[in-house]
């Protein structure tokens, strides 16, 4: 499957070999990018907030090996369907604060107006003691949509993301399903079974198979980035269960865990092939069986 990439601020002044890259590129030694948006933060005479967090959410991005997960179909309508009433703002958390999105091409977000938009990215970062930012881009919609969500510690995800604000551009009910969908994605941070490394192609079997740190580093190595794939292995038994009579629909439950259970946690619940026997079962009205 292919995702959408994100053009940074970065990533398309280096494109048109803008003459800030190049002094950038001469003077900024081992991390040209810090001074590539030290400058860009420094030249508008009048600041727009929104574009300066832009530029420093990028920066810090950067910093860190450019982080990002692969968010696979199966896990984004899994998370879209599950109430999170059970779980607080204390409970989300990634693996690192500021982490790129990516979706599948034409396996965007389904966020109930059919059309409007194809969400290809989100740019989050966790901003403490007040939530997460997040910046969305679109495929078929230039502009950049910014919203912050609010986490305070005890106070329900799902009351919190009523104080989310729409903004001028998305829908109510759209925004809302973003931040539900990054919120979800945040309760799965400890699920090992749905979240892998993303190593290179030819190191993926060995990985599998032993776990080795080393193809963890190569492709750090050679791509200059890390990241995840979040939902692969539920994509996959998914397509593996097209065949079937009937498949129980794969969906996330909570399960009460920790020290007198009073920790929520997200558990997936695989699907199910119901009337599995039908699906073998020798198809009757055949001349064989009239013979008989």
């Amino acid at each position: 499957m292919e995702f959408h990439q994100y053009a940074s601020v970065l990533d398309q002044a280096r494109r048109a070999n803008s003459p800030q890259w190049q002094l950038a590129k001469r003077h900024g030694g081992d991390a040209p990018w810090r001074d590539f948006y030290s400058a860009a933060r420094q030249e508008a005479e009048r600041p727009i907030a929104s574009r300066d967090r832009l530029l420093a959410t990028e920066c810090l991005w950067y910093d860190m090996r450019r982080p990002y997960y692969f968010v696979w179909p199966a896990i984004v309508s899994a998370l879209l369907r599950t109430p999170l009433d059970d779980f607080c703002g204390e409970h989300v958390s990634f693996p690192v604060s500021t982490l790129l999105l990516q979706f599948g091409r034409n396996q965007e977000p389904d966020l109930g107006e059919e059309g409007r938009f194809n969400v290809k990215t989100m740019l989050i970062a966790s901003i403490r003691a007040k939530g997460l930012r997040a910046f969305v881009s679109f495929s078929n919609d230039a502009r950049l949509v910014t919203f912050m969500m609010p986490l305070p510690p005890g106070v329900p995800i799902e009351r919190a993301l009523e104080s989310v604000k729409p903004g001028d551009v998305m829908l109510e009910c759209e925004v809302r399903s973003l931040a539900k969908l990054i919120c979800g994605i945040g309760l799965l941070h400890d699920s090992p079974e749905l979240i892998e490394r993303d190593v290179l192609a030819k190191d993926r079997e060995a990985y599998k198979r032993t776990g080795d740190a080393k193809y963890i580093d190569r492709a750090i190595r050679r791509r200059g980035c890390v990241g995840w794939h979040i939902g692969k292995g539920v994509q996959k038994m998914i397509e593996r269960g097209q065949v079937a009579v009937h498949v129980r629909r794969p969906h996330f439950a909570t399960r009460m865990t920790g020290p007198g259970r009073t920790i929520p946690r997200l558990v997936f619940i695989p699907f199910a092939i119901v009337n599995k026997r039908r699906a073998i079962q020798m198809p009757t009205g055949y001349l064989d069986d009239e013979a008989a």
